[in-house]
């Protein structure tokens, strides 16, 4: 038998920015310590408000277009809330982000 090798050359990862990755990583923990810190801020606030507050972290810390929750079981009942970066223009935001997603 005749062995044969692979006409596809092998792909070599991108050399990493040493610096730029550890201060990408710090940003990731300071995330965590953040969003970990919002359970002190939601005490004695109802699940509109704990949503609200969670959906706006997330939006600056993932850097969002918008940002959707929807919570069943609560003692205000059904909740349903939405939140985007540009608030003098949501329709447009959501439209906007429509359109790519339909595009892609």
């Amino acid at each position: 038998m005749m062995e044969t090798r692979s006409s596809i050359p092998s792909e070599q990862p991108a050399p990493v920015d040493a610096a730029r990755e550890i201060r990408r990583l710090q940003g990731c923990i300071n995330n965590l310590i953040s969003l970990q810190a919002l359970l002190a801020i939601w005490r004695d606030h109802d699940a509109n408000r704990i949503l609200s507050i969670l959906l706006e972290a997330l939006l600056g810390m993932l850097q969002l277009d918008f940002a959707y929750a929807r919570a069943i079981d609560t003692p205000d009942g059904k909740l349903e809330v939405v939140r985007v970066r540009d608030r003098g223009r949501p329709t447009s935001t959501l439209a906007r982000w429509h359109r790519r997603s339909r595009a892609g």
